[in-house]
């Protein structure tokens, strides 16, 4: 077996299709960007996953991989991987090889001899579906995006502080927004990020910018666009839809609201263009586009013809995604938090229908705060099933990280878990800063509840990095999980192979920590302290009660501890200010 750390290959692209809420597809949840065709985002609302399986950018992928070439937008596992972090490509191509959901036996050489001879296509389609099944979660955990939490996309404080992501464009009663925020099947153009350290968010322009569309299958007949100038001096501002000029004026640092009926010859054409223009820096607060009468809320530019969200539409779900169910061998639910979502136990209830679930491991993540006996008596009808608890850290630490989480309530839980047939329960902790020098007490709890230990070292938000702290605070937590791993383990009995997985662990973070010694970045360690500061203040929590000697050693470092907030309805101490951090979330 080749090792798979010394290369650049990757067994997920040939085995593995992951796709995001917003329907965006990539070869697993590391690789970013997605799946393109001509600059955008492939689609399930535009395409089907055959299309997307073996379309030209997939089998790029494939070739790249085959021939030993790094591939771009696999650069999360190859940076892991520089810093000593054992990464998802390396852990995940070994396990294949070595058995694990690889019924066949087949091995990595074999792999790339099909992929050449079928031109780096996979005529059987994906053996592996991982489906982000929508963001709807009941904790927003410190270290997570709106993407994957809806109670953090409901939260002003800190969905400021993460990554805008495209959603399918939704008709809602009369309206159908299609900016600031991008919505898929829209071309932008002069516009910026959306950018949510102004209230409201707003997408920047200066000079042109331009919103590109087909033309809705639903009659719009009324545009609404919301502006403000960035500063108080008057600027020229005209507006065209189709060429058709329909606003020309003026714009302030006061909001501009305007709306105006289409057009005839607009309103009968294929596409529609808006065109702004402004010499001076704007801030677009909305493009909204209306339709004559309230209609059923459904999705806009989609293939689907039900109009429903794609994890929320049968005849997708079992006709196209899982249209060769029978060499499927797993299937992983993300979220969001999956017991909350009922399309997760649609699914599950299809495949045992289907006879299929024989044959299929099912895995999944969960914040381990709600379970319930229906759905563990379903999991029990897979052939195997794997099921990673994340926690944070042990009682009031995972409390403060996974806001509002209630410790009391997550040790029942993973035990009705491990109740069920042929499941193996692990833990699984995202080492940040937050819980660095907490892991110990959480390996403690894994040891004392038979649980493995496993760990995603965070590198995004890249200022919650254990890398970001004090080389002094790195070392303390390597210190401590050096002296829990060699201390006197239990005497032998049948949780001893378990122990010693955890204190592996341990020495593998350990010397992670010790080998990455550079000093700390002064303005990621700054922003650390304003959105712990910006979160502290509006949950009524306190960094310093949980995490006193983190505290010490930044101060002992020479960084004195920044009281600010984010934005002014925000105390924290004795200050407050409107300094913003914006454009630290290098999120995938």
């Amino acid at each position: 077996m080749k090792d798979s750390s010394t290369d650049c290959f990757c067994v997920n692209p040939f085995l593995e299709v992951n796709v995001t809420p917003a329907g965006s597809v990539r070869p697993c949840c590391a690789f970013v960007p997605f799946i393109a065709l001509d600059g955008r985002p492939m689609s399930v609302y535009e395409h089907s996953i055959e299309e997307i399986w073996n379309s030209e950018a997939m089998r790029s992928v494939r070739r790249k991989l085959t021939e030993g070439e790094p591939v771009k937008e696999c650069s999360y596992c190859y940076n892991q991987e520089k810093v000593g972090v054992r990464s998802m490509r390396v852990d995940g191509s070994q396990a294949w090889e070595a058995g694990w959901v690889n019924p066949r036996g087949d091995t990595i050489d074999n792999m790339k001899a099909r992929a050449r001879a079928n031109d780096f296509r996979v005529p059987d389609g994906p053996e592996w579906i991982d489906l982000d099944v929508g963001n709807l979660c009941n904790l927003k955990c410190r270290m997570c995006r709106s993407l994957s939490s809806s109670k953090i996309a409901e939260d002003p404080v800190h969905s400021r502080w993460t990554g805008d992501f495209e959603m399918p464009a939704r008709w809602q009663g009369l309206a159908m927004a299609i900016a600031p925020r991008r919505v898929l099947g829209i071309a932008y153009e002069g516009i910026s990020g959306l950018d949510r350290s102004t209230s409201p968010p707003v997408g920047w322009m200066q000079g042109v910018a331009t919103i590109r569309l087909k033309m809705p299958a639903e009659k719009v007949s009324v545009i609404q666009v919301k502006l403000r100038a960035a500063t108080a001096q008057r600027c020229p501002l005209e507006i065209f839809v189709n060429e058709v000029p329909v606003y020309r004026g003026e714009l302030s640092g006061a909001a501009l609201t305007q709306t105006f009926e289409l057009p005839p010859q607009v309103m009968e054409a294929g596409e529609l263009t808006l065109r702004i223009e402004s010499p001076a820096r704007a801030g677009i607060e909305e493009v909204t586009l209306f339709r004559p009468q309230t209609g059923k809320s459904k999705v806009e530019f989609s293939r689907l013809s039900s109009g429903k969200q794609w994890f929320q539409d049968d005849d997708f779900l079992f006709n196209d995604l899982l249209y060769k169910i029978d060499n499927v061998v797993k299937i992983n639910f993300i979220g969001g938090e999956p017991l909350l979502i009922k399309e997760v136990r649609s699914i599950m209830k299809h495949l045992i229908s289907r006879g299929a679930a024989n044959n299929i491991t099912l895995s999944m993540s969960t914040n381990g705060t709600i379970t319930d006996d229906e759905w563990c008596d379903i999991a029990a009808q897979f052939k195997s099933v794997a099921i990673a608890v994340s926690l944070d850290g042990f009682a009031n630490v995972n409390d403060y990280i996974r806001y509002p989480s209630k410790w009391d309530s997550i040790e029942p839980n993973i035990r009705r878990l491990q109740r069920i047939k042929n499941a193996y329960v692990y833990a699984n902790v995202t080492v940040q800063a937050y819980n660095m020098l907490h892991i110990p007490a959480l390996a403690q709890f894994c040891e004392d509840m038979d649980l493995d230990l496993r760990y995603h070292f965070l590198e995004i938000p890249n200022h919650l990095s254990c890398l970001v702290m004090p080389p002094e605070a790195r070392i303390a937590a390597a210190r401590k999980m050096r002296n829990f791993a060699m201390a006197n383990a239990p005497d032998a009995t049948t949780r001893v192979r378990r122990t010693m997985y955890v204190r592996d662990t341990m020495l593998k973070l350990a010397a992670i920590l010790e080998e990455n010694d550079k000093p700390a970045d002064p303005k990621l360690l700054n922003a650390f302290m304003i959105f712990t500061n910006d979160l502290d203040a509006d949950r009524r929590q306190d960094f310093a009660s949980v995490n006193g000697e983190l505290k010490e050693l930044i101060l002992a470092y020479g960084a004195p501890w920044n009281a600010q907030t984010s934005r002014p309805g925000l105390c924290f101490g004795e200050q407050s200010t409107e300094t913003l951090y914006h454009g630290l979330w290098g999120c995938d």
